[in-house]
């Protein structure tokens, strides 16, 4: 019987260095390899909203104001704000909902979206004991936000002061969700703590990678991408009733929509899952337990993927044709289409999935980053509270 690879195995430079990275038609792919399939994407390139400059001005403002840098050992709050911003999320907002029609909505999605992407890498990056705990108790203050509207009793500074912030935009989405929107949303969520709190987190603290069978039983029964679809509704201001959110045609797109985000991610993220512990990841899984090489486990994600989206391209095309005809949907299958294509420039173009952007202690040092070294903060003042300041003058000139 072949060994079974260990994360040890699959972050370790022979790994890293020879990862296939497949080319995607229509856009310029660093170290892009022949040896995999390219993605084809049939969604148009994305426009960008015109408030997009406010929105990133708002967001970064929000981080700081808030205290959202989350804290880790040895590394300067400066340090976490920096990667935060070569992240660029809010650039990926102003494509994902470039057609948002009210500007109070997108920004409340782009705290929303921004609030749980940095929660996720909190889940993901596992620690020592004393972090499983916190993360443990975090989640468990969390849940009482969803259904009485303010977090249970948390001892960690960074923790109390990120739920009192959810709280905060918890409420927004109270005061402008119908109730059986507000509902799903809360489920949706409730579902995604329960997946970061129960076995998921035991197996990333022990740094076990999942088998392919138990990976998909699991993301797809409560999948990471399903956080995406409160925050279209909110942004697209297009709340879809009932009726119409579980009629089986608007199911299987989100399931559509759903897998070929996810796939792609594993794809661009692998390098950096590997870096962080993160051991949730359908390639490494393939190459730890089915003896897949890196070639053959990208190539099964990327012909998934492309069948994947031309199905979506399809069931988008076809919404509202079987006697669901209704302009919120119309507005919501556009706004799904676009998403994916700004998903897929993002995960191209900015430094999320970087692996020497990677802060878990025991991470590979970088002998040779694979794209140019992100810009730097400018020096200025130093001390506590002065990053804030030098971050957003640096902001002004870019």
């Amino acid at each position: 019987m072949a060994r079974v690879l260990t994360l040890d195995d699959l972050s370790s430079a022979a790994v890293r260095d020879t990862f296939p990275i497949p080319a995607v038609r229509g856009l310029a792919v660093p170290r892009a390899s022949r040896e995999v399939p390219e993605i084809v994407c049939p969604f148009p390139e994305v426009g960008i909203h015109p408030e997009a400059q406010r929105l990133k001005r708002d967001n970064f403002g929000w981080i700081m104001e808030k205290g959202m840098a989350p804290p880790y050992p040895g590394v300067s709050e400066e340090e976490v704000l920096g990667r935060l911003q070569r992240q660029r999320m809010p650039d990926l907002h102003a494509r994902m909902w470039c057609d948002a029609p009210k500007y109070d909505y997108l920004a409340l999605a782009d705290k929303l979206l921004t609030f749980f992407w940095i929660l996720d890498d909190f889940m993901d990056e596992p620690r020592s004991d004393e972090y499983r705990a916190q993360q443990i108790e975090y989640v468990q203050a969390f849940r009482p936000i969803l259904w009485a509207g303010v977090p249970g009793p948390c001892r960690d500074p960074w923790g109390a002061r990120t739920l009192n912030t959810f709280a905060e935009l918890w409420a927004q989405v109270r005061a402008i969700s119908p109730l059986d929107q507000l509902k799903r949303h809360a489920s949706v969520i409730d579902n995604w703590l329960n997946v970061s709190l129960d076995e998921s987190g035991a197996v990333r603290h022990e740094r076990r990678i999942p088998t392919t069978a138990h990976i998909l039983g699991k993301f797809i029964q409560v999948h990471g991408m399903d956080m995406f679809i409160p925050w279209n509704e909110i942004a697209l201001d297009a709340f879809l009733p009932e009726e119409i959110y579980g009629h089986p045609s608007v199911a299987d797109t989100h399931v559509r929509f759903m897998n070929a985000v996810c796939w792609y991610n594993d794809i661009f993220g692998f390098n950096r899952d590997m870096a962080s512990g993160e051991v949730y990841n359908l390639i490494a899984a393939m190459m730890a337990h089915e003896g897949k090489s890196s070639v053959e486990a990208v190539t099964f994600l990327v012909d998934r993927i492309n069948a994947d989206m031309t199905a979506l391209d399809y069931m988008a095309q076809s919404a509202g044709k079987d006697g669901m005809a209704d302009d919120r949907l119309e507005r919501y299958t556009a706004g799904i289409k676009k998403v994916v294509r700004a998903m897929l420039e993002w995960h191209v173009t900015s430094g999320k999935y970087d692996w020497h952007e990677v802060f878990t202690p025991g991470a590979p040092a970088p002998a040779s980053p694979s794209r140019p070294e992100p810009g730097r903060v400018p020096a200025g003042p130093t001390g506590l509270g002065t990053s804030a300041s030098r971050l957003t003058a640096h902001l002004a000139t870019r």
